[in-house]
């Protein structure tokens, strides 16, 4: 029933818990397909020691995690495709649940639960599965998923395009909005069943390039831009630009591009677009302080919870 995709690049320490956390599901319906994306701290030989032909391993050069995900993907032979990152891990009853949540709702194109930086719940019962029938709007500031705690319907990946290697900073993302929009709907298993591993994360390393960021994709006049739900799309692409590009001010390359997004906004929202509208370098020296980012994230929080709803 699922193709378990694990992405590896240098997380020797983490591997084995990924996979275990995979092996002793409750629920065994599934395989697993390692891609070693080129590492080189010897943690791609580790999976050879599951003996065991649910496990298969992929070796490529580095190519970066969304190749490896593709390569995953282009080899799973199961009629949904589940992602965790090498330094996760799932609580036992994950793939269980979310085979009942499928059961349940035959219509299921994207599904994924709650995930935790702390220690998993031991028991899980009866956990609540909430239908997102209004994601877009809902997901300016809780985009709800991770790489670790989504599951699409491999049917998906027959007529769109996987994760886009050329984004560095929110390929997930993308992949999931994409996804979501594609299938009207999607699901949530309201109980933390996700293990995520903060310790071990590279994320706080990338430069805030906004060329390689999601961000960018909204430049594109047909992102997002299905007649399903067409309305609630293009709020949801303002709003979530006003929202996240606070974060990009750090690098001065980012200049064209934050002017062409904010002229994409237009004069919508104009509460928080006209903070935007102050000098760059003003900007650049107040974003530059985490206080200030944080009490200007939580009045745009505000805003589009308040009056922008």
């Amino acid at each position: 029933m699922f193709s378990v995709i694990i992405p590896l690049y240098n997380k020797a320490s983490f591997i084995s818990r990924a996979i275990d956390s995979v092996m002793y599901q409750t629920f065994q319906e599934f395989e697993i397909i390692v891609v070693n994306d080129g590492s080189t701290d010897g943690g791609e030989k580790l999976p050879e020691n599951y003996k065991t032909d649910r496990i298969r391993v992929i070796h490529q050069e580095n190519q970066g995690v969304s190749a490896a995900r593709n390569a995953g993907i282009a080899q799973a032979r199961c009629s949904f495709v589940a992602f965790l990152d090498a330094d996760d891990y799932w609580h036992k009853d994950y793939l269980k649940i979310t085979s009942e949540a499928i059961k349940k709702f035959q219509d299921v194109g994207v599904i994924g639960s709650h995930y935790s930086h702390e220690e998993l719940p031991e028991v899980v019962e009866n956990p609540e599965v909430l239908p997102l029938t209004n994601y877009f709007s809902k997901a300016i500031h809780n985009t709800f998923y991770s790489s670790s705690s989504t599951i699409i319907r491999k049917d998906f990946f027959d007529s769109n395009e996987g994760f886009k290697t050329y984004l560095k900073i929110g390929e997930d993302l993308d992949l999931w909005f994409r996804t979501i929009a594609f299938f009207g709907k999607a699901y949530l298993i309201r109980e933390r069943l996700v293990f995520y591993d903060l310790s071990s994360s590279e994320s706080g390393l990338i430069k805030k390039n906004l060329a390689f960021s999601v961000l960018s994709e909204f430049l594109k006049d047909d992102y997002l831009s299905e007649e399903q739900n067409a309305i609630e799309l293009e709020s949801f692409k303002r709003k979530f630009i006003l929202f996240n590009l606070f974060e990009y001010y750090s690098l001065n390359t980012n200049k064209s591009i934050l002017e062409r997004l904010l002229e994409k906004v237009g004069t919508n929202y104009s509460l928080i677009g006209l903070f935007y509208r102050l000098p760059g370098a003003f900007l650049k020296k107040y974003f530059s302080v985490g206080s200030l980012s944080n009490l200007f994230r939580n009045y745009m929080k505000f805003c589009f919870r308040y009056i922008y709803s």
